[in-house]
């Protein structure tokens, strides 16, 4: 419709320059009004990742009219109040997983396996003591007397003076 917004004092395109300034009022009253419908509404996260709504209510931040440009912010900013919501609502409902056993809480907890004997090198090599030294030096001198018997007793499995 051509002349639409313009009025001049012609006498044929003043009356159509106040149709069109009325077109324009019902326009941006409908506009008023669908925002306020919107913003006394639920709009769900699937219906503003399902739907255009939220692109073209935040062109509206940016209308010339500026009722129009405050309700389209503050349903914009509505709107991201539910979002961040609702992330804060599944983010303390998600189920983590429960931590790893302690081994103190594996041991008290009435384990299958009993609990490793530790012998005293291995006391020491965690004390990082110089007994570890000690005990292997001892141990080897230990084999090597075995050894040495064994070897004297003619083997066989049986000690030495049984017969």
């Amino acid at each position: 419709e051509k002349g639409e917004g313009t009025t001049t004092a012609g006498g044929g395109r003043g009356h159509k320059g106040k149709k069109a300034k009325e077109r324009a009022e019902n326009a941006l009253a409908r506009v008023v009004e669908a925002l306020r419908s919107l913003s006394s509404q639920y709009v769900s996260l699937k219906v503003m990742d399902g739907t255009s709504v939220v692109p073209t209510v935040a062109s509206l931040r940016t209308h010339p009219h500026p009722t129009v440009a405050k309700m389209a912010d503050g349903l914009c900013t509505q709107w991201l109040g539910s979002v961040h919501n609702a992330v804060g609502t599944l983010a303390a409902s998600y189920e983590r997983p429960p931590p790893p056993p302690t081994v103190a809480a594996v041991n008290a907890g009435g384990s299958k396996r009993p609990k490793p004997a530790y012998d005293e090198a291995f006391l020491a090599a965690m004390r990082n003591e110089p007994q570890l030294r000690r005990t292997r030096q001892k141990e080897a001198k230990e084999a090597a007397a075995k050894a040495a018997n064994v070897g004297v007793g003619g083997g066989g499995g049986v000690g030495p003076g049984v017969g």
